[in-house]
């Protein structure tokens, strides 16, 4: 009996400790943990005596990844919860006896990070291309707008885009004249009001080009040409530019040519009858007669003529010294095949450049094309540095075996005068664009750029380049500081061929 009391108080006293515990534990089990972070499991060790002292040690390891995407420029901040697993909590009592309990203790955390995303990028730089990309002139079209491509690739992949606007990218919207005036004088406007660009390049051809600078005057919007005409410039307009040789300069240059620099006496002044045409005409005639040079025949006719024998032969019985010719592509390559075929000799023949591409005449007329002259722009051969600098950035974009025409050097210049106005502009609005070309001071790959109150370049007749076709390729004969051979005159008879 007596052991059963004693057993009995011991069993007792054992409770009374175990009760001791799970109250503890239940306290423990009540406060629960606030962390930041994923909490691993915690142990906590009780040890009771009679004094009722109990000693809790925790250990916690805490891991955290946040992955958030957001939209450019924007700010979120992420509030995460989580939920520990169920946490073991290990309790041991001296009591004359050790117990062990296990309680579950649900543990809830709150997570708050605050991301920020990169800034936006600047909004693209719309500029429009304007030129023919269907009809006749489509050729010539295509090769600006392959020009203006290359500037825009060099601003955008070389420069890293517009640095003094936080590299804002050149975006061409291009659009198609149709090689119809009203078609890109409605185009214009259309890139204008539509496609909200901030300045125009364009248009070739000077009948489309005079109305479509038109529109663009009327809305403020800078337009830098590639087209000869010299009324383009010469109606007051704020807002249009022209960087290449006009019609003028490369007139007077032919006209000066046969009679300054040959020698010759006597021309017949053939010319196409366009809007450009007629200028190149009757400024031949007003340049030869300054000049002295005797005109012994001169005639207007259409580009579109399947024939130009009837012309040829009245050339052919004034026997002039040389012939000066303001044509296109198809009646410039018709006119050298028939002088071929109707053994029409002359010392020199010089076209007036701006309608004549060089490299798709050369290819059309062959053998017929031999030491022809051509009054424009630029050559592929040309010995400036800025020149060297452009061939080898138009074989990295269109291949090794690839060369430039006039066409493309001249879209591509027109591109490098709009985009270097864009960046000392700073800015984006046409008006602060118009006031930077205005300040324009470049040398490009025809020489020196800088405006006149008209917009016209200063150094237009400097600028331009006299091509030779030479052993079936062309080569600039003048200026010097350009010139990679020296000019061939005269011209052999077609017999001596």
């Amino acid at each position: 009996m007596n052991m059963n009391r004693k057993s009995s108080s011991a069993v007792t006293k054992l409770e009374t400790g175990l009760v001791v515990v799970v109250i503890i534990l239940a306290i423990v089990a009540g406060v629960g943990y606030w962390q930041a972070s994923t909490i691993a499991p915690v142990t906590t060790t009780i040890t009771s005596t009679t004094t009722r002292t109990q000693t809790v040690t925790q250990t916690s390891t805490a891991t955290q990844t946040v992955t958030t995407t957001l939209a450019p420029g924007a700010a979120a901040t992420v509030t995460q919860t989580i939920t520990q697993p169920p946490t073991t909590v290990t309790a041991t009592v001296t009591e004359r006896a050790t117990a062990t309990v296990t309680l579950t203790q649900p543990v809830t955390t709150t997570l708050t990070t605050t991301v920020t995303a990169a800034a936006k990028p600047p909004e693209p730089i719309k500029i429009g291309v304007l030129f023919p990309l269907t009809g006749a002139a489509a050729p010539m079209g295509e090769g600006h707008v392959k020009g203006i491509q290359l500037a825009a690739d060099i601003v955008n992949n070389v420069w890293g885009g517009i640095p003094t606007l936080g590299g804002a990218k050149i975006e061409l919207v291009i659009a198609d004249t149709t090689t119809d005036p009203k078609v890109a004088a409605s185009e214009a406007e259309r890139l204008i009001t539509k496609e909200k660009v901030v300045g125009i390049l364009g248009a070739y051809r000077s009948a489309d080009t005079l109305p479509a600078t038109e529109v663009a005057e009327r809305y403020g919007i800078p337009f830098v040409v590639s087209a000869g005409h010299p009324l383009i410039t010469a109606r007051g307009f704020k807002y249009v530019f022209r960087a290449h040789p006009p019609v003028v300069p490369t007139t007077n240059w032919a006209v000066d040519l046969v009679k300054n620099v040959m020698g010759y006496q006597t021309a017949a002044i053939l010319c196409e009858n366009s809007a450009m045409g007629q200028s190149m005409y009757n400024m031949s005639l007003s340049r030869a007669k300054a000049i002295g040079l005797q005109v012994v025949h001169s005639e207007l006719y259409s580009s579109a003529a399947p024939d130009l024998s009837p012309m040829l032969l009245k050339v052919k019985a004034a026997n002039p010294d040389a012939i000066i010719a303001g044509s296109y592509l198809t009646d410039a390559v018709l006119m050298v095949k028939q002088l071929h075929e109707y053994d029409v000799n002359v010392k020199a023949v010089v076209f007036i450049g701006g309608g004549v591409p060089p490299e798709k005449f050369l290819e059309l007329a062959g053998k017929d094309a031999e030491y022809v002259l051509l009054t424009g722009l630029w050559n592929h051969d040309s010995k400036r540095p800025s020149s060297v600098e452009f061939i080898k950035a138009w074989q990295a974009k269109y291949g090794a075996g690839s060369l430039p025409d006039q066409m493309a050097s001249e879209g591509y210049e027109s591109a490098v005068v709009l985009f270097d106005a864009i960046m000392r502009a700073r800015s984006t609005n046409p008006e602060a664009i118009r006031d930077a070309l205005t300040k324009t001071q470049l040398i490009s790959i025809s020489g020196p750029i800088e405006f006149d109150v008209r917009g016209e370049n200063k150094y237009g007749y400097a600028n331009t380049h006299i091509l030779q076709v030479q052993g079936g390729k062309w080569v600039t004969v003048l200026p010097a500081e350009a010139a990679t051979a020296t000019l061939v005159t005269p011209m052999p008879p077609w017999s001596a061929r």
